[in-house]
């Protein structure tokens, strides 16, 4: 007998350790067979009068063993009749220790199943039992708990009782619960809004050397990715848990991937693929009698319904009677989701044109909690600037709008990292849409101007943030560095695959060691055109700012002190135009283009940018003598300076107003003594060395200090260096634009590229820094409107002006051009004027040979520091 029940022992811990492995279907077995030898031993399942209380306590744990082992696999319905069984057992044995057990894992089976009250009634009795358990149950019941408490958002309840977990788990080896207390503690992280300290948990946790599976580790890390605005992310971490869910059969896992595969199609603007999975994930927990999630589904595909045709009518119908039945006991959604549901019902009212009912839904949610997730805490914002509009009060509803601009711009400050900050303005679309389309039925261009300067390239309009210098991530981007080098050099063989692959994996590792760096910044208020228009005379500059509005782009401008809403052109035309531009100017950089073919391709494009110029310049500042551009979505790449109207004219274009105010306003303020030069030269440029000797003698010629540095000394280090103590740098070098990851855009140097990530950060960079390399004027646009490349990243950390090319540039007419450029800035020129005659003399050297720079960011000079 005592063999039997030893060996029945080992079985139930073999399978309690396959379920925390993540294979429940073969902790089921396990624990299926355990059972069978059990019964023949004891007379059956309720025990027979020789196997006595030993066997009855050894059945009452193999059946709750086994019993969360058929949840996962099968359900709610299976796993409550198995708990049942097992507490018929217990009760013969009369423990206080299988009691506190029963309690803790019936609340863990009601938790996974959404049922969220009844669970934290049996676990907080659990709880009360916690002396009668040894430390793997006391571990695994803290564990519970801190992720009930989760999942009813209380934070610091979840904190206190996951670093009990996480604790006592070190403290006594055991790897696996540790892993899942520190993987909750990261999620806990999420929900109190930082995003930088989740990632880090959840890295910690991944660091553990523990045989369990990351399947349930990559779901909630694709939730706070998404959180993040980083979309494509989280899909690829979902990608990794359907993998594993599908060979370990864990069906509620499989069903809450699939939920949160229909919230990443939410934040991608996918209705249609939205509703589907979360119509599927949705039955899939009504199989299951998972009761909560099949309702917190529903919300999701409500969200989704409410931008389907007829959405509204049917959302408010099942809203209402939704929340009529958790009024009467209902499926107990947790507090969160239900605040849910209240806002989706009063958009849904709204839609239908209830706006009164809709108020008093709103009225019913109450205020947003600091734990609801920030995607809930904007929604909030958009329903309640709705109902104010609808209800004719505008001021009311701009209030809301900019409130919910506060919220995002919180948000963002809280990360160092400029590709977070960037990709968390996703989530501000949807208020972005209403604040616009308020302010065009206006008519009132200040206020056009106002709601676009709000939302414009929030991310680089902050203030600096300055974290410590971290060792890992500059490890990191030295060993990426030697890999690309390598990767030059390379032949195309299976070694070269091998250091693509490397150089993959190490992008990843310095984008996701970025994301863990916090800020403290503050986000500067947007510019108003009253402040504006001063700033604009002060410069005698013109202003043509843009925007989209249902794909078609329009244009505020302010000439002579008088502002206008400007309709443009189709949004899709000027896209294809802007397209054939620079895929013309890119074929007219290569010296061997044969001269018939060159002759062909510049008569092409000198015919398309007349046409583009004419769909995103209106006609009156198009000829200005001076003009300030605001570009928006991929109009910053256009070569403005190429444009018909703007050749000879100075033309600055700026990520926002806002930030080119900030310089404006500072214009006052003087430079005592010459500004500090720097000149680097890159590899495998001919005419580098020579180009950045020019720079150096025409400044040191107005009694600049200037120094060249030659490509056999300009390493990444050393140019790092230079942007960090001169005020004006020149860089001739090689460049390229990394469309996938725009962070990785990088400047060819000796040893290695200089990426967008090295820009240095612990101090104000150089005023003033032209990129005479091909492309590093591109940038990639984001989902939500904010644009990364290395210019764009210049100018977020400080840099006042950015001359860069937009396209490929042939090296001597780059060459010619930087020459008269800084011959000219020199004499006393400002950076945009000088640009303009630089690049107006190398069309009139060689119409075929353009010069496609930009003046980026404001305006610099020699008396402006």
């Amino acid at each position: 007998m005592a063999r039997v029940l030893a060996r029945a022992e080992s079985d139930r811990l073999r399978a309690r350790d396959t379920n925390d492995s993540g294979r429940p279907a073969r902790g089921a077995s396990i624990a299926q067979r355990a059972l069978a030898r059990l019964d023949r031993l004891d007379g059956g399942p309720d025990g027979g009068p020789d196997g006595g209380p030993d066997a009855a306590r050894v059945r009452a744990r193999l059946l709750m063993t086994l019993a969360f082992a058929e949840h996962e696999v099968h359900g709610i319905g299976r796993a409550l009749s198995r708990m049942d069984e097992a507490e018929r057992a217990a009760r013969a044995v009369g423990s206080p220790e299988l009691t506190t057990i029963g309690h803790d894992l019936r609340g863990l089976l009601l938790f996974r199943a959404g049922r969220l009250d009844e669970a934290r009634t049996h676990l907080d009795r659990a709880v009360a039992g916690l002396h009668h358990l040894d430390d793997f149950d006391r571990t695994a019941l803290l564990l519970n708990r801190g992720s009930l408490r989760l999942l009813r958002h209380d934070v610091a309840g979840a904190r206190e009782d996951l670093q009990g977990a996480a604790d006592l788990a070190g403290r006594t080896g055991l790897a696996r619960m540790e892993f899942k207390a520190r993987h909750n503690l990261g999620y806990a992280a999420h929900l109190a809004g930082d995003v930088p300290a989740a990632l880090a948990a959840f890295a910690d946790a991944d660091r553990l050397d523990v045989d369990v599976s990351r399947s349930v580790w990559h779901l909630d890390r694709a939730r706070v990715l998404r959180e993040a605005g980083l979309l494509a992310e989280a899909a690829a971490a979902l990608g990794a848990a359907e993998r594993l869910l599908a060979s370990e059969r864990a069906r509620q896992d499989a069903a809450e991937a699939r939920l949160e595969l229909a919230e990443l199609a939410l934040a991608r603007a996918d209705w249609d693929g939205a509703h589907a999975l979360a119509r599927r994930a949705g039955r899939d927990f009504a199989r299951r009698g998972a009761t909560g999630w099949a309702a917190r589904a529903d919300l999701t595909r409500w969200e989704a319904d409410l931008a389907r045709p007829g959405g509204p009518r049917r959302v408010a119908g099942e809203t209402a009677r939704v929340l009529a039945d958790e009024d009467t006991g209902g499926v107990g959604l947790g507090p969160a989701d239900r605040r849910r549901a209240q806002l989706l019902a009063a958009q849904a009212l709204l839609g239908c044109g209830r706006p009164e009912e809709a108020a008093r839904r709103l009225a019913d949610a109450g205020p947003a909690r600091r734990t609801d997730p920030l995607t809930t805490r904007l929604h909030r914002h958009l329903v309640v600037a709705g109902v104010a509009h609808a209800t004719d009060r505008p001021e009311a509803a701009r209030r809301e709008l900019r409130t919910g601009l506060r919220t995002l711009a919180t948000a963002q400050a809280r990360h160092h990292s400029l590709d977070l900050r960037t990709a968390m303005a996703v989530h501000g679309a949807r208020l972005t849409r209403l604040d616009l389309r308020l302010a065009a039925g206006s008519g009132s261009p200040a206020r056009v101007l106002e709601a676009v300067e709000r939302w414009r390239a929030m991310s680089h309009r902050r203030t600096a943030v300055r974290p410590p210098a971290d060792p890992e991530l500059a490890g990191r981007l030295t060993a990426l560095r030697l890999v690309d080098e390598r990767l030059r050099a390379a032949v195309d063989d299976p070694t070269t695959q091998a250091l693509r692959r490397r150089r993959a994996r190490l992008e990843d590792e310095v984008r996701e060691r970025e994301w863990l760096l916090t800020g403290d910044a503050r986000t500067e208020d947007p510019v108003r055109l009253g402040d504006l228009r001063p700033l604009l005379a002060q410069e005698g500059a013109d202003l043509v700012e843009h925007v989209v509005l249902d794909e078609v782009l329009h244009a505020v401008t302010v000439r002579d002190g008088r502002s206008r809403l400007v309709r443009l052109a189709a949004w899709p035309a000027v896209q294809e135009l802007l397209s054939r531009v620079l895929a013309d100017l890119d074929a007219l950089s290569g010296p061997m283009l044969p001269a018939p073919l060159r002759v062909a391709v510049a008569a092409s494009l000198e015919e398309d940018l007349g046409r583009l110029g004419a769909a995103v310049l209106p006609a009156g500042p198009a000829r200005a003598d001076r003009l300030l551009v605001v570009p928006s979505r991929t109009l910053p790449t256009v070569p403005w300076s190429l444009l018909p109207e703007r050749r000879g004219r100075s033309t600055t274009v700026s990520l926002s107003a806002t930030a080119w105010a900030r310089h404006a306003a500072a214009a006052g303020r003087t430079r005592t003594g010459a500004p500090r030069v720097a000149a680097l030269a890159g590899p495998g440029l001919p005419g580098a060395a020579r180009e950045v000797e020019d720079v150096a003698r025409l400044w040191s010629g107005a009694g600049a200090p200037a120094e060249a540095v030659d490509p056999a000394r300009a390493d990444a280090h050393r140019l790092a260096t230079a942007l960090t103590d001169h005020d004006l740098v020149h860089i001739a070098a090689h460049g390229r634009h990394n469309q996938d990851n725009p962070l990785f855009s990088s400047v060819l140097l000796t040893g290695g590229p200089l990426f967008a990530y090295d820009v240095p950060q612990d101090t104000v960079p150089a005023a003033h820094v032209v990129l005479s390399a091909c492309e590093l004027g591109l940038a990639t646009p984001r989902p939500g409107g904010e644009v990364l490349g290395l210019t764009a990243a210049l100018l977020s950390m400080g840099t006042r002006c950015v001359v860069s090319a937009v396209s490929r540039v042939d090296d001597e007419v780059a060459h010619a051009a930087m020459r008269h450029y800084h011959r000219d800035l020199a004499q006393g020129a400002d950076a945009a004027g000088a640009l303009a005659a630089a690049v107006s003399a190398a069309r009139d050297a060689d119409p075929t040979r353009p010069a496609p720079f930009v003046a980026f960011g404001s305006t610099w000079s020699l008396d402006r520091p």
